[in-house]
């Protein structure tokens, strides 16, 4: 290895010198302006060191050159507009790739007529791409990826692309990561069939993805992933038969998957994750033959076909937050090279197969957020290889099998908030598990470092907290007599305590006042739905006490408070951005499983900060079920006399008493505008007939920041967010235009949840992506 500053002496010595090859050392500073005094010299090799600073334009005026290399180095300067020119008759190859390169790329490139290879990526080259590039014939790689390239300015469309359809030997063409900003023209098409690969992931491209793209049938890989892509996926790419990556990941994409995808039948990795896709996905997927990574998540899709589980090369699966409803057959024992399966958050039921035990490959189950039910198959552990096991929010019963302590590898584990009893193993990897691991399960027992209540000793007799019902003298003991030192709050039906049962658990007691007209039906309403219910972004129910004169619920208790409390806080404790974003998410998932994910609707009706509770490690649940109402199955609306809280309920249930699911999307959208505003309808700047929602329109759309809560950015410096405001306004104008499209005055103008937990989720995407350009103070 050569170490050290490359010399001019070095250079002078060798004016006969054709190729320098001194790549893959460690040279540092900069390299010498005698390099340009080489008249033969063809190949500079140079990549791959330390060298530094700016290139004198001397270096590249020997029309002799035919390879640029100065990749991985920390060079610097503006050294395209800097080229002479590229009165570079023979160069073939320019790789400046991961330097700090700035400046534009110049209309001269064109000059250059034999490239073949241009890597400028990882650099911050800016401006847009030039249109000449049509001129450079042999091109076969444009690789520009990682740099701050744009469109120009005065086209909606990426016409550049249009130029490089030119360039018939063209096999790779990377634009992504750049702000480009604009939409794939319908002159793609014409790109000759030489071209393989195409990138332009998050590169701010719009608009649809067009018809003519199917007529690229020499493709392998199409990556567009994070962007702004709308409209349905073109049944022409049904054409690129010899297509083996598709991802089209995080963009605005709707519609089914459209049945000519299916002939792909080269395609080994296919990524449509958080798009609005919907209906079930195509039979015909398991044409498919040759797939070995799919993942769908965070769509609408209602049905996952059996064909699906013949796909044997696959050995990434991932469905997760859809909405698909059935059971898993015995077919999925097919998967045989499976690695993960994710099917989390959605509407599964049945049993869970035990036949999964053929999956010999597996590390990563995720069923959690379903509604599986019966046992956990002892099978399981037989899946030797597996390091992540959830199955956490479902109706699983039974006891925790004893042959999962064979898991070795097990460093996961979920089961909590099922309906699982008996004792918790203890050996092998369950020895490293805590209390989240198992709590929600409230006749499971064990030792007392998972803090459970300690295991009957006959199998006939169970712990006291398996029994439906607490008494009212232990409600007593664990609240001190119902002191007033342990009340956490009151509503229209009761009070709240504080509560330290017996065995240590700490819950809270809700007390229903029966004096109170409704009381009653109240807690025999909230029962109704709690018992019926699990998902973790709702209250738990623990048990429940009732008598003749005395009712009272046990709930999981939440020690940091309502949602409420956190926005009237003004000290130091305020929650940021993307905290508030995580809390409605968790709201939207709460009330997305209330109204799709149980047998019948159930629309909660009082739906407001108050009434939103966070746990330990500030989740969402929602609670108070008072006025709860369950719609009869496949009835999408009925009527009451029961209102909520005047400000946050719909204008159809205060006039009409109808009550429907677009009833509680209203609430949402009021907490929603609450919630960035840290303004609510009690606020004395809403009375005389102004509502929140009129306020925040008369701001909308010009003027959104300047009703934000500045508490937003608490963690973060004034200077951060000065900088980081101007990119952020859209993102924030977004948001507020979704939580007034959520409150609308008619019904069928508002989202459904299922739209608002996909949407939701990619804001808050956007905004990470946004904020993670600027560094915390």
């Amino acid at each position: 290895m050569v170490a050290g500053t490359p010399t001019p002496t070095l250079v002078s010595a060798n004016g006969l010198l054709e190729e320098l090859d001194l790549e893959t050392n460690n040279l540092r500073d900069e390299i010498p302006p005698e390099l340009g005094q080489l008249p033969s010299l063809i190949i500079p090799g140079l990549e791959v060191n330390n060298l530094s600073g700016r290139l004198a334009p001397t270096i590249f005026n020997l029309s002799s050159i035919e390879i640029i290399s100065l990749a991985v180095n920390n060079l610097s300067g503006y050294v395209l507009e800097e080229l002479n020119g590229f009165r570079l008759p023979k160069l073939r190859e320019m790789c400046l790739n991961t330097n700090g390169f700035s400046g534009r790329i110049p209309d001269s490139i064109s000059n250059a007529s034999m490239l073949t290879l241009v890597e400028l990526s990882e650099n911050s080259f800016n401006g847009p791409v030039p249109m000449t590039l049509g001129s450079l014939r042999h091109l076969g790689i444009f690789n520009v990826q990682m740099n701050e390239l744009t469109n120009n300015p005065t086209q909606t469309e990426l016409h550049f692309l249009t130029g490089l359809t030119q360039c018939r030997r063209l096999r790779v063409l990377s634009i992504s990561h750049n702000p480009m900003q604009g939409a794939l023209p319908g002159s793609i098409g014409k790109f000759s069939n030489s071209l393989e690969k195409f990138y332009a992931a998050e590169s701010q491209v719009q608009g649809n993805l067009p018809y003519q793209i199917g007529n690229i049938s020499g493709l392998l890989d199409l990556v567009l992933q994070k962007n702004d892509l709308s409209g349905a996926i073109p049944s022409s790419f049904g054409n690129l038969h010899k297509l083996q990556w598709l991802y089209l990941l995080d963009n605005k994409i709707v519609g089914n998957i459209p049945h000519e995808v299916c002939s792909l039948t080269s395609l080994g990795n296919l990524d449509l994750d958080l798009n609005k896709i919907y209906g079930p996905i195509p039979l015909c997927i398991g044409n498919l033959t040759g797939i070995t990574s799919i993942s769908l998540s965070s769509n609408a899709f209602t049905s996952i076909p059996q064909t699906m589980w013949s796909l044997r090369e696959a050995w990434f699966m991932n469905f997760s937050d859809n909405a698909v409803t059935g059971y898993l057959p015995s077919e999925i024992g097919n998967l045989v090279n499976l690695e993960t399966l994710d099917l989390s958050k959605n509407q599964l039921s049945a049993s869970i197969p035990g036949i999964l035990s053929n999956l010999k490959m597996l590390q990563q189950l995720n069923l959690s957020d379903n509604a599986f039910q019966g046992i956990i198959p002892t099978s399981i552990g037989d899946v030797a290889s597996l390091e992540s096991l959830d199955l956490s929010s479902n109706n699983l019963s039974g006891i925790i099998p004893k042959s999962l302590e064979k898991l070795h590898y097990l460093k996961h584990l979920n089961l909590s908030f099922n309906m699982l009893s008996g004792s918790v193993p203890i050996n092998g990897a369950f020895a490293n598990f805590t209390i989240k691991s198992f709590m929600g399960n409230l006749d499971s027992c064990g030792n007392s470092k998972l803090r459970l209540p300690p295991c009957p000793y006959t199998t006939t007799s169970r712990p006291r907290k398996a029994l439906m019902h607490i008494s009212y003298y232990e409600l007593l003991g664990a609240t001190n007599n119902l002191n007033e030192a342990n009340l956490l709050g009151g509503g229209s039906f009761g009070s709240v305590y504080k509560g330290t049962m017996s065995d240590g658990e700490i819950v809270a007691v809700k007390v229903f006042n029966l004096e109170v007209e409704g009381a009653a039906t109240s807690f025999d309403r909230e029962c109704l739905v709690l018992r019926n219910v699990r998902h973790r972004n709702l209250v738990k129910i623990i048990s429940s006490c009732s008598n003749l004169d005395f009712r009272a619920l046990v709930l999981q208790y939440m020690p940091n408070g309502s949602l409420g409390k956190w926005l009237c806080n003004q000290g130091q404790n305020c929650l940021d951005i993307l905290k508030r974003m995580d809390i409605m998410i968790d709201v939207a998932s709460g009330l997305e499983y209330l109204h799709n994910g149980y047998s019948e609707p159930i629309v909660h009706c009082d739906l407001k900060p108050s009434n939103i509770l966070l746990d330990e490690d500030m989740v969402a649940h929602v609670g108070e079920f008072g006025i709860a109402k369950i719609l009869a199955k496949y009835k999408s609306m009925t009527q009451t006399a029961t209102l909520g809280t005047m400000g946050y309920i719909a204008p159809e249930f205060g006039l009409q008493g109808r009550v429907s699911p677009k009833g509680d999307v209203y609430s949402y959208g009021i907490m929603l505008m609450e919630t960035l505003t840290r303004k609510n309808q009690g606020d004395e700047m809403f009375f005389g007939g102004l509502s929140l929602r009129q306020w925040v329109i008369s701001f909308y759309s010009d003027r959104v920041t300047e009703i934000l809560d500045t508490s937003l950015w608490s963690g973060y410096g004034e200077a951060t967010i000065n900088a980081a405001m101007d990119s952020l306004t859209h993102c924030f104008s977004s948001i507020i235009e979704f939580a007034l499209q959520c409150s609308s005055d008619l019904p069928e103008e508002r989202p459904n949840m299922t739209d608002i937990l996909v949407k939701l989720k990619k804001m808050k995407h956007n905004l990470v992506q946004h904020l993670s350009r600027f560094n915390r103070q």
